[in-house]
């Protein structure tokens, strides 16, 4: 089975004004431990950008 993203508390849309900052959690329930990238469309994004 897929990994369970219920625990992920995301609103459908976040606004946030142009240079300001958001806080995206990933927190999925799955065996074994997943491990996760985050993208801005092709690009792969680091843990502060």
């Amino acid at each position: 089975a897929g990994p369970d993203f219920s625990r992920t508390l995301l609103k459908r849309v976040t606004l946030v004004k142009v240079g300001g900052e958001v806080v995206i959690e990933c927190k999925p329930k799955a065996s074994p431990k997943p491990v996760y990238t985050w993208k801005k469309g092709k690009d792969l994004l680091r843990e502060n950008e």
